[in-house]
């Protein structure tokens, strides 16, 4: 009787994907991807709760630090929820006015926050999940990289010190990634760690809870689809742009803090070189967080591609060499401006109307517009887009390989919103 009208169709939806799949053996996988393309909001606004599902090492927390929720009262963290207990965090945060589980979040699997919201007496239409995922070999060598590095030890105090990590601990004699992923303790309480996270098993034994491994997979994907936001580690940017387009569906004020965001964005594209035979090791032990990830990047692809249509908009793939020939360009986020999403694309065009391999440029003439008033698509001079926009150091008149709309150029400048690799 509490759920809305939207909310109980969307739910037979699903019911009748887990029906089909078990009657017909029809893959449910596809049935889930195909009614959550676009970001599913249930047609409802102003939630009581913003919950973010807290993945160790995956991204989240960087991004939850620069993103910052101006909207849903104060903000219930770890510390305030290891106060209260588990299970009374949510009812302590609301009588307190608190109604974000955001930065900092409380590390609570998607069941230990289920119970959570339920012992507080909220009902599930009014709480939003939200969660940051990250691809599974990256995220077990930035757990190393935290375990070494900020973990509590002992390892100066006595001659069998240890580190303590959040959930296990290990000799100080594991000094490398190599022995670190080795280690039959690490193995038991790291690997799989966003799926069993997703899925939920509390305090519970895995066995006790699904009857395999497969059973607890398709529980997180489950769960994950059902979020009506999520984001990569390895596609900040992409998420926070994601964010910010469902933010008024979700009820949700954003704020972005610039230093921290430039942070989180260095932490992004930082290199650690590890053998080929290692990282094989290391996904094969991971598989279940592997084909989690990838049912997430697929889903999270659609889910911009729908937020795009939505805006109106698509920019068409050109191929230049260098600024002599036309250019498509876009403002690097954060650059341009304070606000990191604050950018444009526009279409530069030289004396011919063909790119460097030969295909079709533009076909219409230069706009003189200045690029303050510049519309979607239209055309601009390079040289006028450098003068105008001097911060942005489009790199005219620097070798070829920094040329404004390069690959090097994008790649020097951190990247777009997307993935120009």
């Amino acid at each position: 009787a509490t759920l809305s009208k939207a909310m109980r169709r969307w739910l037979r939806y699903l019911c009748a994907a887990l029906w089909l799949r078990g009657a017909l053996g029809i893959d449910a996988e596809e049935i889930l991807e195909s009614i959550n393309f676009e970001t599913p909001t249930y047609g409802l606004k102003g939630f009581g709760f913003v919950a973010f599902v807290r993945i160790p090492n995956s991204g989240g927390s960087s991004f939850t630090s620069a993103v910052k929720l101006s909207s849903h009262g104060c903000n219930c963290d770890q510390e305030r929820c290891a106060r209260h207990g588990r299970d009374r965090c949510v009812d302590s945060c609301q009588k307190e006015g608190c109604f974000q589980l955001w930065k900092h979040a409380p590390f609570l699997d998607f069941l230990q926050l289920q119970r959570s919201f339920y012992s507080a007496a909220v009902p599930p239409e009014r709480v939003h999940f939200a969660t940051i995922l990250r691809e599974p070999f990256e995220r077990l060598l930035e757990e190393y990289l935290w375990v070494l590095q900020k973990a509590p030890h002992t390892c100066e105090e006595t001659a069998n010190g240890e580190r303590q990590a959040r959930d296990y601990s290990l000799p100080c004699t594991i000094d490398s990634f190599e022995k670190f992923v080795s280690n039959s303790t690490v193995v038991q309480a790291a690997s799989n760690r966003q799926t069993r996270i997703l899925a939920g098993r509390a305090e519970f034994p895995e066995g006790d809870l699904y009857d395999s491994q497969e059973q607890m997979l398709e529980k997180a994907k489950l769960h994950l689809a059902s979020m009506p936001f999520f984001g990569l580690g390895e596609r900040l940017r992409d998420s926070l742009w994601l964010l910010q387009e469902v933010a008024d569906e979700m009820g949700l004020t954003v704020e972005v803090d610039q230093d921290e965001w430039d942070s989180a964005l260095r932490k992004e594209h930082e290199d650690h070189r590890i053998s080929g035979k290692v990282k094989a090791e290391v996904l094969e032990r991971n598989a279940l967080d592997v084909e989690l990830h990838r049912f997430a990047a697929g889903l999270f692809g659609k889910r911009m591609k729908a937020a795009k249509a939505k805006r109106g908009f698509s920019v068409k793939s050109v191929r230049v060499a260098s600024p002599s020939d036309g250019i498509v360009a876009r403002c690097v986020s954060g650059l341009c401006s304070d606000s990191p999403l604050d950018g444009y694309e526009v279409l530069s065009t030289a004396t011919n109307d063909t790119t460097a391999d030969g295909g079709a440029l533009a076909e219409k003439e230069p706009s003189q517009k200045e690029p303050s008033v510049l519309d979607l698509g239209e055309s601009l001079s390079w040289q006028g887009l450098e003068e105008e926009m001097a911060e942005c150091d489009f790199g005219a008149g620097a070798g070829e390989g920094a040329a404004l709309g390069s690959f090097s150029w994008y790649n020097e400048h951190g990247g777009g919103g997307h993935n120009y690799d």
